[in-house]
């Protein structure tokens, strides 16, 4: 990264979710605590992720009981960035955000989070 100028990106970020069936726009939001990328399991549909790859047992911050999400190939752009990585797939229909950036993508080094940013 060096000599590269980082990419300032806010809570909030503008993202594209690249598939087969092309690319969906979206928001998302940065979550430092998530160590994994998740995508609305509807954008995945419409983006054409896949096929599942893998699974993953993730236990929910509410506290809930440990459960198995799909992880599927995707590719993720934000502030301009292409990261082709496994997501995980889940109803984020009751969620504010129907993507989370998790630290998959945000220790690549290319970004600074300014939470005044929106």
């Amino acid at each position: 990264m060096a000599g590269r100028r980082k990419k300032i990106v806010g809570l909030v970020a503008d993202v594209g979710i690249v598939g087969t069936r092309g690319q969906v726009e979206s928001k998302a939001k940065i979550d430092t605590g998530a160590s994994r990328t998740v995508v609305d399991s509807r954008i995945a549909a419409r983006a054409g992720l896949g096929p599942i790859i893998s699974s993953v047992r993730v236990r929910p911050s509410t506290g809930e009981r440990a459960r198995s999400r799909p992880l599927v190939q995707g590719s993720v752009i934000i502030a301009g960035v292409k990261f082709d990585i496994l997501v995980s797939v889940v109803d984020r229909s009751r969620m504010k955000y129907p993507v989370l950036i998790g630290r998959d993508i945000l220790k690549s080094g290319f970004f600074l989070i300014d939470p005044t940013k929106t």
